[in-house]
């Protein structure tokens, strides 16, 4: 696909723009603020993408950085070629539409060209800042020609996870969404942990289903369930007929009460390998009365 890109780039956008990608990609990016801003953008849209996928039933997209494109930071790929949404961040002081050697909405062009020659449904491209006067203002300012395809989001920038978790609504709710509660360690972990697998995963195209299965590997059971959970056809009716015993799935674990004197939650959540083993034992043993099922509940 980036040989193609690049071949492709020639016959849609001129030699001289071809030059100038080929020279964009040739030996990667370095490290720094840049990457780190970059990483925080992915982690929240991917948080955000995870909800709607799952819940709506939607084909999960792929996400991806730095392939070979003119706006090439962050990348959502849906169904193929029908859509492509394309992000450019800036996290620098100095940010407009026709500055510099290329200027950035010369790249919105050529993007736009070289995703039509590729056959791409519908092309979207974002400029992404940190300051919301200067987003703001550049939201204003967006050359005509390519008003129609392109927009200015603000997302702010931390020093750490921990930091921008405090000053960026956005990524903090779009986390907490995934979590049973609003705990800022658990959110942060979560946090975490989508950054572990983006980062393992930068540089090829990554389903988000992928990425979000890598996450639940590392069996946060804080995690909310967000899709229909998998029980076994004696199990409910096993449950129902130990008297005075009560139980719930609703915010993605299994939490219980007996009569009025006892109430717990299980340690992992439903949707996890060890939930359906407690549901085999449980329709194996078939225990008739609280005092025969307590032992599984701890």
């Amino acid at each position: 696909m980036q040989m193609d890109n690049l071949e492709l780039s020639k016959k849609v956008c001129g030699l001289a723009a071809s030059a100038y990608l080929a020279n964009k990609h040739r030996g990667g990016k370095a490290g720094g603020e840049g990457v780190q801003y970059e990483n925080w953008f992915a982690v929240y849209n991917a948080a955000k993408l995870v909800t709607d996928t799952i819940q709506n039933g939607l084909p999960a997209p792929f996400l991806s950085t730095q392939t070979v494109d003119f706006v090439d930071d962050f990348v959502i790929l849906w169904n193929e070629d029908s859509c492509h949404q394309h992000f450019q961040l800036k996290n620098t002081e100095n940010v407009s539409w026709s500055s510099g050697d290329h200027p950035i909405a010369d790249d919105f062009r050529y993007q736009k060209l070289l995703n039509e020659g590729a056959g791409v449904g519908k092309t979207s491209a974002t400029l992404v800042l940190p300051c919301p006067e200067k987003a703001g203002r550049l939201q204003k300012s967006i050359p005509e020609d390519i008003s129609n395809y392109s927009a200015v989001e603000q997302f702010a920038f931390g020093e750490t996870l921990n930091h921008l978790l405090q000053i960026e609504p956005k990524l903090r709710d779009a986390l907490a969404s995934l979590c049973v509660n609003a705990d800022l360690d658990k959110i942060e972990r979560l946090g975490s942990l989508f950054v572990g697998e983006w980062v393992s995963n930068c540089g090829t195209p990554c389903n988000l289903m992928d990425l979000w299965e890598g996450v639940l590997r590392h069996e946060p059971n804080y995690v909310r369930s967000l899709s229909r959970v998998d029980i076994l056809e004696k199990f409910e009716a096993i449950l129902m007929q130990i008297e005075g015993f009560h139980y719930t799935m609703g915010q993605g674990f299994f939490e219980w009460s007996y009569l009025e004197s006892d109430s717990g939650v299980l340690e992992y959540s439903v949707v996890s390998e060890k939930f359906f083993e407690f549901q085999r034992i449980i329709v194996m043993e078939e225990p008739s009365t609280f005092e025969e099922l307590e032992r599984h509940l701890i």
